[in-house]
């Protein structure tokens, strides 16, 4: 038996099926529809019952017409069903649409298909054969999991990327420790052992209460690694984390 129909939505269609006698064995050959023997629903809506000769007898099957009306829905629901003695089985006609943003499936099947041309085929081997082993290839230029890449210019100019990587070079990273912890100094865990050695260089605090503060260094004192700067917002706490630039 037919399963679902698919026709063009919004466009009359031609439905062709077949009708079995009651004892569901034999062609029904001669049926002839009377007034409700066919009913019509449309995107689940109401029943609406098609003309008494709805369908048409063509020999050993029939067939049905559907006008541009009862086709522009998604989903249409036939019943074809003997309403006086029964002399067929009941028959079940589902009909999706194509073709339409409001069809069942928008895409549009009476679309031609495009030929590939022989160089689209050729470019298409060529991007297969370029991948086919890329996983075999991008391990080798990993470290450590990550891609790794020297940036060796910026705006085509490697003098800029020369300087920015001798300015990253000298930003500090540190972090607070406990100890001396105020509005105007902080231990950390900075090496440098020489006193003064970051003076006038700036500390912004990168995590904690801090983060995004700014303060110019006024003094460093070696042991314990203890900055002294201008009087910021709160104290740090252990732990903070902080660059000098």
């Amino acid at each position: 038996m037919q399963g679902v129909y698919l026709r063009k939505y919004g466009v009359s269609a031609t439905i062709d099926f077949e009708l079995y006698e009651i004892d569901g064995v034999d062609l029904r050959t001669d049926a002839v529809s009377a007034t409700g023997d066919v009913t019509l629903i449309r995107d689940g809506g109401g029943e609406g019952v098609l003309d008494a000769d709805a369908f048409t007898d063509e020999g050993r099957s029939y067939s049905l017409d559907l006008s541009v009306a009862e086709m522009t829905a998604a989903s249409i629901i036939v019943h074809v069903v003997d309403q006086g003695t029964k002399t067929w089985l009941d028959r079940v006609i589902i009909i999706e649409t194509y073709g339409h943003g409001s069809a069942q499936h928008a895409f549009d099947l009476d679309t031609p298909s495009v030929a590939q041309s022989a160089d689209n085929d050729t470019k298409i081997s060529n991007i297969k054969a370029d991948t086919e082993d890329i996983q075999a290839r991008i391990p080798a230029s990993l470290a450590s999991g990550r891609m790794s890449s020297d940036a060796v210019a910026i705006s085509s100019s490697t003098a800029a990327a020369d300087n920015l990587e001798a300015s990253a070079e000298t930003i500090i990273v540190g972090a607070a420790e406990a100890g001396t912890l105020s509005t105007t100094q902080m231990s950390s865990n900075l090496a440098e052992a020489t006193d003064d050695h970051y003076i006038g260089r700036i500390v912004i605090w990168t995590s904690g209460v801090l983060i995004g503060q700014a303060s110019d260094i006024t003094d460093y004192t070696g042991v314990a690694g203890v900055l002294t700067f201008t009087a910021v917002t709160e104290a740090a706490t252990a732990a903070d984390t902080f660059i000098i630039v």
